[in-house]
């Protein structure tokens, strides 16, 4: 049996990916990966429903997400865990509440 020509050639041909298709993907917006691949030397691509090799979309995804990976965690504070509290200062009384009058006789 032979292999015909149009299943050679669809064989050596890349597949391509629509840009709309790959930022349904990413879950972008179709004008922000428009802009981010101008941002980023993709100058061939002109709007949304422009095609990108297989590999060139593949490239794109994963620099797209690599970038929204979320950095590490801070380290945590060295607290002992519990909140230690100080107590209110007295309140100044007036010095004629404290001290009782003097009876008259």
């Amino acid at each position: 049996m032979g292999v015909s020509v149009w299943m050679q050639r669809s064989v050596t041909v890349m597949a391509k990916k629509r840009v709309y298709e790959l930022a349904k993907e990413l879950g972008m917006a179709n004008n922000e990966l428009v802009e981010w691949l101008h941002a980023h030397g993709y100058d061939e691509v002109k709007s949304h429903s422009s095609s990108l090799e297989d590999g060139q979309a593949q490239t794109v995804a994963e620099r797209i997400l690599e970038g929204r990976r979320p950095k590490a965690a801070p380290p945590a504070a060295t607290s002992p865990g519990f909140v230690v509290r100080r107590r209110a200062a007295p309140t100044a009384v007036p010095a004629s509440a404290t001290a009782p009058e003097p009876m008259v006789p």
